[in-house]
């Protein structure tokens, strides 16, 4: 799955970031670098 298509999904289901915005690629890639250290 892309970035673009999990932060779309995200969109979709009414997911917001923490600060209440739309999901972009910048936000899952910085959501998942956090993940992984």
């Amino acid at each position: 799955m892309t970035l673009r298509a999990i932060a779309d999904e995200l969109n979709a289901r009414g997911i917001q970031t923490r600060r209440g915005a739309n999901w972009h690629v910048s936000n899952v890639r910085n959501l998942l670098e956090r993940l992984e250290s």
